[in-house]
C-alpha cells in the first residue's frame, strides 16, 4: 500500500485554535472531515452502522456506575467498597459481591442503581502499519485480548471488547481511512517505520430518562502518542454530545465543538498539557425515535519504531 502525502485543509487545526482561544496551543490538532481526507463516507458510514447490530455492550461502564453509585450513598463503607472495586469493575467478581451494600440503600438509592443500564456499545481492532521500500506501507491485522491504555486510573487494566468483523477492518473505505491517518501522524513523525493502530467502533444511546455518557472517565487523556478522540459516524436522534479540548488545568476551554457527521478530531495526547472529554449526548425529543445514538471510530495511534 503506497500512502499519499496528505494534502488537505481542515475543518480547525492547533493555530487557528489558537487564534480564536487565545492561548499558545504547541501541539498538534487537526479537525478533519471525511470528504476533506477523499475517504468514501457513504461507503464507510455504510459498514460501520450496519455492524453496530453486532457490538457487545460495555459492561465495564455499567460496573463503574454502579460503584460510583454505592461509593456516593455509603460513604461509611468506601474503604470496603475501594477494596472490592477492582476485582468487581474487571468481571472478576459477580453482582453478589456488592449486594451487602445493596441492602443498604435507601429506596431512591436503590431505585437509582436498578436503572442503571449499559449505555455503549462497542468492539475493536488493531493493526500495525510497517514502512516498505519507496515509502510504501504494509498493514496487518493483530489480534491482542486485553486493550489496555498508559494511564494511571482504572482504564490502566486489561479490559476484553469484542474483536470487530473483518468485513469492517478490510473494507476499502476502512483501509483508506488507516492510510490517511497513517499520513496524518507522518506530518508529525516523519522517520516512523513501525505505527500500531488501535481503532475503537462505539455506540452511545441516550434514553428518556438517561443520557449518554460518551466520557464516563471525565476529563482525560488516553495515553497514546496520537489520537483520533472521536470521528462521528452518525448522529440519530440526539442533542449535544460536544468535543472539548482543555488546557493543563483541566478548566481553560480550548476548543468546544459539536462534531458533524463525517468529522474527527486528530490530536497529540501523550506528554502533552492537552486534555479532552464529550459531553453527554440527550435524546431529541423531536426526533421520532425511542433511543438517540452516536456512533464513532476512536482511534489510539503510537510510533512504534523510527528510523535512524
Amino acid at each position: 500500500m503506497n500512502t499519499p502525502i496528505l494534502q488537505t485543509k481542515f475543518v480547525a487545526t492547533e493555530k487557528s485554535i489558537s487564534k480564536q482561544c487565545g492561548h499558545d496551543i504547541p501541539y498538534p490538532i487537526r479537525v478533519f472531515s471525511l470528504t476533506q481526507l477523499g475517504i468514501d463516507k457513504i461507503a464507510l458510514t455504510k459498514v460501520l452502522s450496519d455492524n453496530i447490530k453486532n457490538l457487545a455492550w460495555d459492561y465495564y461502564d455499567l460496573r463503574k456506575a454502579q460503584l460510583k453509585l454505592l461509593k456516593h450513598a455509603l460513604p461509611q463503607h468506601l474503604a470496603a467498597l475501594k477494596e472490592l472495586e477492582d476485582a468487581y469493575y474487571m468481571g472478576h467478581e459477580k453482582i453478589t459481591v456488592l449486594q451487602p451494600y445493596i441492602d443498604l440503600l435507601s429506596p431512591a438509592a436503590l431505585r437509582e442503581f436498578k436503572d442503571l443500564k449499559p449505555h455503549r456499545r462497542r468492539a475493536i481492532c488493531q493493526f500495525t502499519a510497517h514502512r516498505a521500500p519507496e515509502n510504501q506501507w504494509n498493514i496487518e491485522r493483530i489480534v491482542e485480548q486485553g486493550f489496555t491504555q498508559n494511564v494511571v486510573d482504572y482504564r490502566l487494566q486489561a479490559r476484553v471488547f469484542k474483536q470487530t468483523p473483518e468485513t469492517v477492518s478490510q473494507h476499502p473505505a476502512f483501509q483508506h481511512l488507516l492510510q490517511q491517518l497513517i499520513c496524518l501522524t507522518l506530518e508529525f513523525r516523519p522517520k516512523a517505520k513501525r505505527i500500531k493502530l488501535v481503532a475503537h467502533e462505539m455506540a452511545t444511546v441516550a434514553r428518556d430518562d438517561k443520557p449518554g455518557d460518551n466520557s464516563p472517565e471525565g476529563i482525560h487523556q488516553d495515553g497514546s502518542q496520537f489520537i483520533v478522540s472521536a470521528l462521528v459516524i452518525e448522529r440519530k436522534g440526539v442533542l449535544e454530545g460536544r468535543s472539548q479540548i482543555m488546557g493543563p488545568d483541566k478548566k481553560t476551554m480550548y476548543f468546544d465543538y459539536i462534531l458533524k457527521e463525517g468529522e474527527g478530531i486528530f490530536q497529540k495526547d501523550l506528554n502533552t498539557t492537552l486534555w479532552h472529554r464529550v459531553t453527554s449526548i440527550y435524546r431529541d425529543p423531536n426526533a421520532g425515535l425511542e433511543m438517540g445514538e452516536r456512533n464513532i471510530l476512536g482511534f489510539d495511534i503510537d510510533v512504534m519504531e523510527e528510523e535512524d
